[in-house]
């Protein structure tokens, strides 16, 4: 247990220094913190149980690859909404108002086809894991 709070800390501490670094808001590091958390949690107790004795080894892994994607997509509805002038303020969440007014344009990967486009390519790296490191046959 102590050893998944360490780890824990550790992703939160790198996720903290990524949202200063690429200039994302800290709610939304923090809501993708949590669900990376969640996922992880999910899939690693799900994983002996359905993998295989349910459902077949590469519809877990693509099903795992989708609900991966889903827990970045409020870091690509924030860059789809960002303005040019960004700073630290809006990182903390003082300034956040100014660029939700709807006079920004919604940038294409922040769009519905976007996201699909985003969930295709984890389902296809997921399943292209699953067949080099887990496959049976």
């Amino acid at each position: 247990m102590r050893a998944l709070l360490i780890l824990s800390g550790i992703v939160f501490a790198i996720l903290l220094y990524a949202s200063v670094k690429f200039g994302f808001d800290l709610k939304t590091a923090l809501f993708t913190f949590v669900s990376l958390i969640i996922f992880a949690a999910g899939a690693y107790f799900l994983y002996p149980s359905f993998a295989g004795a349910v459902f077949p080894k590469p519809l877990f892994y693509i099903v795992a690859g989708v609900l991966f994607s889903f827990c970045f997509y409020p870091i690509l509805e924030f860059y789809s909404l960002k303005p040019d002038g960004y700073d630290w303020l809006d990182w903390a969440g003082i300034n956040d108002k100014h660029f939700r007014l709807g006079f920004v344009e919604q940038a294409w990967y922040g769009k519905w086809y976007g996201k699909l486009g985003f969930s295709v390519l984890c389902a296809l790296i997921a399943l292209i894991v699953q067949q080099l490191f887990d496959n049976d046959d």
